[in-house]
C-alpha cells in the first residue's frame, strides 16, 4: 500500500518535506501536521517546509480541512514565527487548494509561497534558509 503522506526530517530536523503521493485526502494533512507539530521542541528547530504534491493523483481536500490546517499552523506559528514554507502544485487542483491555503494563512508571519515546478521552489527556499538561518538546505 502507497503511504499517502511521506515525512522527511532534513538538515538535523531543521527542514521538513512533506511529499503527497496517490490520492491524499484533508484528514490525511491533519493528521501529518499532528505529527509533525506534537513536539514543540522540534517545532521550534524546524525552519522550513517544503510539501510537494507533484506526486498525487487525486487531493480530497474540503473548505472545512482547510480551515482546520489553517488553525494548526496558525498554533505552530505561535511556537515558531520564523519558518519558510514552499508548497509545489504541479495539477490545477493542487495549485487552486495551495493558493486558498496561502489566502487563508495571509496573517500567519511564515514566508510561504505556492510553486509550478520543484527547481523555482528549491531555489526560492535555499535563498531564505541561507539568509535567514545561514542553512544551505538538501532537497534530495
Amino acid at each position: 500500500m502507497i503511504m499517502p503522506i511521506e515525512l522527511k526530517f532534513m538538515d538535523n530536523g531543521t527542514g521538513v518535506l512533506y511529499r503527497f503521493k496517490a490520492l491524499v485526502t484533508g484528514e490525511e494533512i491533519i493528521e501529518t501536521n499532528e505529527e509533525v507539530f506534537s513536539s514543540p521542541e522540534s517545532l521550534k528547530r524546524l525552519k522550513y517546509a517544503v510539501i510537494d504534491q507533484t506526486q498525487i493523483d487525486s487531493l480530497n481536500v474540503s473548505t472545512a480541512d482547510l480551515l482546520i490546517i489553517a488553525r494548526q499552523d496558525s498554533r505552530a506559528a505561535d511556537v515558531n514565527s520564523e519558518a519558510v514554507v514552499a508548497l509545489i502544485a504541479a495539477s490545477d487542483l493542487a495549485f487552486g487548494l495551495s493558493r486558498m491555503w496561502e489566502t487563508i494563512t495571509e496573517n500567519i508571519p511564515w514566508q510561504k509561497r505556492v510553486f509550478r515546478s520543484k527547481d523555482e521552489a528549491y531555489e526560492w527556499t535555499r535563498a531564505r534558509i541561507k539568509e535567514k538561518f545561514s542553512i544551505d538546505p538538501t532537497f534530495a
